[in-house]
């Protein structure tokens, strides 16, 4: 009897364990033969010795539908090729963040990691800084926790954390975004592992792909998004999976045995209206029209009564007081009347009551100054962002002084965290590699040098501002403008004639600096082409083939100059 109960015991078992090894075989099979993606962060790169990396585009892609996911799984690389065992006498960091730390094109050549670098570099001239860059626009930190969980097993020396824009843009704008509701980060860890999975691929291949209109492009993005209104449950689960997600990247890190440097995150709350504003959900039909009296009679009052102003917006704040674009005039009066502690109160308070999230509001920052306070004795270090920059500005209140929009930060602002992040990581540097900085941090001006950048190249990331700005007036009619159309205005009028010479100049003082670097090359061909000297540009790309040719990134960026010009002379040759 009881060899017939081992016997059944054993058979269930088996016919129980079955099916889980055909699918397992199946799985291997496909593997095998080479079916599906791979969505891994890092993949072999082609033509290169074993143990040589790539980043890969469609870890970032699969995040994406419609044409963002098309731009973004085209990139023919995030980054120059890597070897999952660093050199001896290599510090290697990895950035973790959103595009705040990417760097928008042209200034991707003057980005937060590239200032960094160059301050590395020449503070520790006997060690060498790999910086790479694993950010990436409009995604948060569900793909940033992802990321620094397989950039552990590739020998890093530091995670450096700028990041926390994103919560709300990176659940809404992805493919993963399902009605109105935020997948937890339980869900979106699991996400990640199932799609790795070449069965379901398999059997995802049956079904065309969902493609919500409402997320298919940027402008049908910012003109669908959902309010999330403050204090309602999906906002917690935002402010929750962050808390989540961060913790478990320094989890990451520990594991790995490396260092992480985590910043608070500066946003522009004084020169920036809300997206979003929302009435508590409970305001009855008479409440909201002694509101709109109220707020509709301030607003006439501005900007010239703020004092007047303020009674009224006081009155509708007894009302409802969740109305972020009330938060919003009520600081604009208080600056008026030079009351900056009261106007940075109310400035806060309107990014905070947002309901269109796309900055990283008080309680983002909270999280990080919690986790900071609760790891200190770990050795986790820290870069105040937020708080220098309120220090900096004139009323103690963020501005445009850095952020040329929302978030996104002018080429000085980028250099300005770069400082922080450099003096938050310097001693940690000198302990790990045993070396003592040799020289004082770079300034400004020397960082931009070591850059190349020039008056040319500075008008030309004025010009990128300018057009993101007009990006966000279509959108939003209440997004002010700022102080740039001036400030390309003076640029323009102290241009020398010699500014395409003196650019490529300050390139070429640039390269015999660093060396050969793939984006003043970039640079080097992008002002020959725009001064039409394409034969000089065509020579420049021949170089970019012949350092970087072996890379999927130079490759591309060769072939691209070589391909413009080539179409540029069909052009003429039809006329």
């Amino acid at each position: 009897m009881q060899f017939m109960r081992i016997k059944s015991g054993i058979l269930f078992l088996l016919l129980c364990g079955i099916p889980f090894l055909l699918l397992a075989g199946a799985e291997v099979a496909l593997r095998t033969i080479g079916y599906g993606q791979d969505y891994a962060l890092f993949i072999p790169c082609p033509d290169k010795e074993s143990g040589t990396y790539i980043i890969n585009s469609r870890f970032y892609a699969r995040n994406f539908s419609g044409e963002i996911k098309k731009s973004v799984e085209n990139a023919p690389a995030w980054g120059m090729p890597l070897q999952q065992k660093k050199k001896e006498g290599t510090f290697r960091i990895f950035v973790l963040g959103g595009s705040v730390a990417l760097g928008d094109v042209p200034e991707q050549a003057f980005n937060i990691p590239r200032y960094l670098e160059v301050m590395l570099q020449a503070s520790f001239p006997g060690t060498h800084f790999e910086i790479h860059n694993l950010a990436c626009f409009a995604l948060g930190s569900p793909v940033m926790r992802d990321a620094a969980e397989q950039a552990a097993a590739f020998s890093p020396d530091l995670f450096c954390v700028y990041m926390g824009n994103n919560e709300y843009v990176g659940n809404f704008l992805s493919r993963w975004f399902q009605g109105s509701r935020l997948r937890s980060a339980a869900e979106m860890r699991l996400l990640f592992k199932l799609q790795q999975c070449r069965l379901l691929q398999l059997a995802q291949s049956f079904y065309p792909e969902f493609e919500d209109p409402l997320l298919a492009s940027w402008s049908s993005y910012f003109k669908n998004a959902f309010p999330l209104a403050p204090n309602s449950s999906g906002r917690e689960q935002m402010y929750w999976n962050y808390a989540s997600n961060l913790h478990d990247i320094y989890a990451s890190a520990q594991r790995a045995g490396t260092g992480m440097l985590v910043c608070s995150v500066a946003a522009n709350i004084a020169a920036m209206p809300p997206l979003g504003s929302v009435h508590r959900t409970d305001l009855t039909e008479s409440e909201k029209e002694q509101w709109d009296h109220y707020f509709s009679t301030a607003c006439a009052l501005m900007p010239e009564q703020p004092a007047l102003a303020l009674e009224h917006f006081r009155e509708a704040l007894e009302i409802d007081d969740t109305f972020a674009l009330l938060h919003f005039h009520m600081g604009e009066c208080f600056l008026l009347l030079k009351q900056f502690a009261e106007a940075k109160k109310s400035f806060q308070c309107a990014c905070d009551f947002d309901a269109h999230p796309v900055r990283a509001d008080s309680r983002i920052n909270a999280v990080i100054r919690q986790l900071v306070k609760m790891e200190r004795e770990s050795g986790i270090l820290f870069a105040d962002v937020e708080k220098n920059f309120s220090d900096a500005a004139e009323s103690g209140v963020i501005g445009q002084e850095y952020c040329y929009d929302y978030v996104h930060l002018n080429l000085e602002g980028n250099y300005q965290v770069a400082s922080m992040i450099f003096d938050a990581i310097k001693d940690f540097v000198a302990q790990k590699t045993g070396r003592s900085p040799v020289k004082e941090k770079l300034d400004y001006p020397t960082a931009s040098r070591y850059l190349g950048l020039s008056p040319l190249l500075e008008l030309k990331c004025i010009d990128a501002m300018l057009e993101e700005q007009e990006r966000f007036r279509v959108l939003f009619p209440d997004y002010l403008p700022g102080r740039y159309a001036l400030v390309k205005q003076k640029a323009e009028a102290a241009l020398p004639e010699s500014a395409v010479d003196d650019a490529l100049e300050a390139i070429d003082s640039a390269l015999e600096i660093r060396g050969e670097d793939l984006q003043l090359r970039r640079l080097r061909c992008e002002i020959l082409w725009d001064a039409g000297r394409a034969k000089e540009m065509h020579q420049e790309a021949q170089k970019i083939l012949a350092h970087f040719g072996d890379t999927p990134l130079g490759a591309f960026t060769g072939r691209l100059f070589i391909s413009a010009e080539n179409q540029e002379e069909d052009i003429e040759n039809t006329h």
